[in-house]
C-alpha cells in the first residue's frame, strides 16, 4: 500500500506517530483503542468521521452476525485514517469532481445506505456479473457506487436519494486505487487483466468485512491478488503451463465470484489451494526437465558411441586391401556388435576389447 500511495503522488513521506492510551475524563469506560479523535503526524487532527473506520461504526467495518466488535489498533486506526485523508485530499486537488460527489454536495437530502446493506448491494452485484466497459478491465469509482446506490433504491421503499457514507466510499476509492496499480503493470496480458479485474467487487466487500485488509500485508486476500498477478506475468501463448496456468486463475476467480459471500476465511482456502497447483506445478515441471535432459544425455551417448565405432574400425582397414563384401561385413555387421557393447559396457570392457581384437585377427 505505502507503494501504491507513494506512486499516487498522495504520501511521498508517510510516517506515523505512536500515541501512548488515554482515558477519557467524561467517560471513563472508553477505551484507549475506541479513541475518537486520533492525531496523525503532519495532518490536522481527523474528526470521529474522518477515518473510514472510525470507532462509531464498530471499527467502520460491517459486523457480520456472530461476530464480535472490537475497537482497531491504534497503528490500524492511524493507518485507515491517514488513507482515508489522503484520499479527501487527492480528491479535493483534482479540478474536476465526479458526478457521484456532484449528487452528494447538491444540497438535496439523501438517505445513507446502512453498511450491511451496502454489502447486500455488492453480493448482488457481485453473482450479476457486470461487465465494465470494452476498454477497461475494472469499474470505476463512480461506477461501483451508482451501482449500489442504485441496487439499494430498487430494494429500499424510501423515496429519496440514497447514498454511501464517507467511511465506506472511502473503502471503495482505497481498493479500486490498488487495482489500477496491479492491473497497470504493462507485464500483465489484457486477457489477465480482465480475469482479475472481475475480483473488484468481492474485494471491496472484503475491505468492508475485515479490519485486517489494509493493515495486514500477509492478508489472504492480498496475497492471493498478488500472488495470482505475479504467476501471470510468466504466460505466454505457447505454453502449455501457461494455458494450465490460465486456467487455474480462472477457476479461482470464478469460484470467489460464486461462493464468496462474508466469509473471509474462503480466501485462505483459495490461496492454500493456489500453493498447492503452484507446487504441483513446479514438480512436474522438474520433471519434465529431468527426463529431458536423461534423453538429451542418451542421445549424445549414442551419437558419441556411433562416432567413436566408426572410427575405430575405419582405422584398422584404412591400409588393408579388403574384398567388398568383407569390408561390408566389418563396416556394417560388426559394427553392430561393437555399437552395442560400446553403449551397453564402454570402452574398456572385456566385449568390446574382444570384439576389436577379432576384427584385427581377421585383418591379420
Amino acid at each position: 500500500i505505502n507503494k501504491l500511495l507513494i506512486n499516487e503522488g498522495i504520501a511521498p513521506d508517510l510516517k506515523l506517530v505512536a500515541k501512548k492510551p488515554q482515558r477519557n475524563p467524561g467517560n471513563p469506560q472508553l477505551s484507549a483503542g475506541a479513541t475518537p479523535n486520533t492525531q496523525v503526524a503532519d495532518t490536522e487532527p481527523v474528526s470521529e468521521n474522518a477515518g473510514p473506520y472510525s470507532t462509531e461504526q464498530a471499527g467502520g467495518y460491517v459486523q457480520q452476525p456472530g461476530t464480535q466488535t472490537c475497537a482497531l489498533s491504534h497503528d490500524d486506526e492511524d493507518l485507515i485514517n491517514v488513507l482515508s485523508e489522503l484520499m479527501r485530499k487527492r480528491k479535493a486537488i483534482m479540478s474536476d469532481s465526479s458526478t457521484f460527489e456532484a449528487v452528494e454536495d447538491s444540497g438535496v437530502e439523501t438517505v445513507a445506505i446502512p453498511p450491511h446493506e451496502i454489502l447486500l448491494a455488492l453480493s448482488s452485484i457481485q453473482h450479476s456479473k457486470p461487465v465494465p466497459k470494452s476498454d477497461q478491465a475494472i469499474f470505476d469509482d463512480d461506477s461501483i457506487k451508482q451501482m449500489i446506490t442504485s441496487q439499494y433504491s430498487s430494494a429500499a421503499s424510501s423515496s429519496k436519494p440514497s447514498r454511501i457514507e464517507s467511511a465506506q466510499d472511502d473503502v471503495i476509492d482505497i481498493v479500486n486505487m490498488l487495482f489500477e496499480f496491479i492491473l497497470g503493470d504493462p507485464n500483465l496480458s489484457d486477457q489477465v487483466k480482465v480475469i482479475l479485474g472481475r475480483l473488484q467487487i468481492p474485494i471491496i466487500k472484503v475491505a468492508l468485512i475485515d479490519r485486517d485488509f489494509f493493515s495486514k500485508s500477509q492478508h489472504p486476500a492480498r496475497l492471493l491478488i498478488n500472488e495470482l498477478a505475479h504467476s501471470a506475468l510468466d504466460l505466454s501463448s505457447d505454453n502449455a503451463y501457461s494455458d494450465t496456468l490460465l486456467q487455474k486463475i480462472e477457476s479461482i476467480v470464478s469460484r470467489l465470484l460464486t461462493d464468496f459471500e462474508n466469509d473471509t476465511a474462503i480466501f485462505s482456502e483459495v490461496l492454500d489451494d493456489f500453493h498447492n497447483f503452484i507446487e504441483a506445478q513446479k514438480r512436474r515441471a522438474s520433471t519434465i526437465e529431468d527426463r529431458t535432459r536423461s534423453v538429451e544425455q542418451s542421445k549424445a551417448k549414442v551419437d558419441d558411441a556411433k562416432v567413436i565405432v566408426k572410427t575405430e574400425l575405419e582405422n584398422l582397414i584404412e591400409d588393408v586391401f579388403l574384398p567388398d563384401s568383407i569390408s561390408k561385413l566389418i563396416l556394417e555387421g560388426w559394427y553392430k556388435y561393437l555399437f552395442i557393447s560400446y553403449l551397453r559396457e564402454g570402452s574398456d570392457s572385456d566385449a568390446y576389447q574382444n570384439g576389436v581384437a577379432t576384427v584385427k585377427q581377421m585383418l591379420w
